[in-house]
């Protein structure tokens, strides 16, 4: 799993990581890999949200902005809206997928 925001300063960085790891040997690694992009901003739009770098991994979750993050304490998730649960909701699905899919091996 890699975790970054949907900021372009965030996100550069990450696909050289992704690049580099590709290159090296680590392709199967980067191509299984779960991205969670996280907005930090109001306004920010789910479908440019993550460049280039999801077309190097596996799956991709998004976490819209929501106001009940911002405080980045603990959160009351019944703060949550329901798009943020249901975005959570989802990357628990693919985590228990892919530790399914694990297991199997």
């Amino acid at each position: 799993m890699v975790t970054t925001t949907g900021r372009r300063d965030h996100l550069d960085p990450l696909v050289a990581q992704l690049d580099w790891l590709s290159r090296h040997g680590y392709e199967g690694l980067v191509s299984s890999a779960t991205l969670v992009v996280s907005e930090l901003d109001a306004g920010t739009t789910r479908t440019a949200s993550g460049g280039r770098a999801v077309d190097l991994v596996g799956e991709v979750c998004r976490v819209p902005y929501d106001d009940a993050l911002r405080g980045r304490g603990l959160v009351d998730h019944a703060s949550l809206s329901p798009a943020t649960r249901q975005s959570f909701a989802d990357l628990a699905r693919v985590v228990r997928a892919a530790l399914e899919d694990g297991n199997r091996h």
